[in-house]
């Protein structure tokens, strides 16, 4: 079931399907923002397949948004102790 989720799940979407110039901080929420609002602005700004349901999707987007944020930090890069 999270495979599921995390292969419809925009901040996945958007970092998989990224192309130089793409928005990378918090681009899942940004994406779905964007689409509720009805941006032609921001979308073209994206490169990625839009969710079906971006209101679903947003908060599960910010939340993932967050931990690959928060992820690269905690973990650390090797060579750096």
């Amino acid at each position: 079931m999270l495979g599921a989720v995390l292969a419809g799940c925009t901040s996945v979407r958007t970092l998989s399907d990224y192309r130089p110039g793409d928005p990378v901080f918090m681009s899942g929420a940004r994406f779905d923002v964007a689409l509720i609002r009805r941006d032609p602005v921001a979308l073209r700004r994206f490169h990625s397949l839009p969710p079906n349901w971006p209101w679903i999707d947003l908060p599960f987007s910010f939340i993932a948004d967050l931990f690959f944020r928060v992820l690269p930090r905690t973990t650390g890069a090797p060579g750096n102790a």
